[in-house]
């Protein structure tokens, strides 16, 4: 048995493993936890973003890319549908939350921003935030990343046992 962390648990397996024969559900199913990433706007500006240029994604955005032959492991389907899973899940930003409480005074102006966003969120459909929850995930997993819990307004500032 091997032991790793969250992050490198979901890098394995969104990366490496379920790519094999299409993944948890198949390419085929826009649902699938692979393809979640894929579903929303945000997915195609994340490639674009990340290429600087489209790519020609032939008849299908997917026919154009080497698969790996073979199943994925097991653990990795796991991951995958337990991530899938997570749509089902609910954020819920409580009434007067301060999202900014940590900043400087933007004199009203972040705060309007935020206001805003969290505006937009709410007015969202259920299926449309659970989406992108599982964006969140896949998308940082693929990257190699984690998610940033901090709000610190800048990588300048001046962070809580930092010198």
């Amino acid at each position: 048995m091997k032991t790793v962390n969250i992050e490198e648990l979901l890098t394995w397996a969104f990366v490496h493993e379920l790519p094999k024969g299409g993944g948890v559900e198949g390419l085929e199913n826009p649902h699938s936890a692979w393809r979640m990433l894929q579903a929303s706007s945000w997915g195609k500006i994340t490639s674009f973003g990340e290429l600087g240029a489209l790519i020609d994604g032939g008849r299908k955005d997917y026919d154009n890319f080497w698969i790996e032959q073979g199943e994925p492991h097991e653990d990795a389907v796991t991951v995958g549908r337990a991530v899938a899973a997570l749509a089902a899940c609910e954020v819920v930003i409580p009434q007067g939350w301060n999202a900014l409480a940590n900043w400087p005074d933007t004199h009203g102006l972040a705060e309007l921003y935020v206001a805003r966003a969290v505006e937009r969120y709410r007015a969202r459909s259920h299926e449309q935030r659970g989406e992108g929850i599982v964006s969140l995930v896949v998308g940082t997993a693929i990257l190699g990343r984690e998610p940033d819990w901090g709000g610190w307004p800048s990588a300048a500032a001046s962070r809580p046992g930092s010198s």
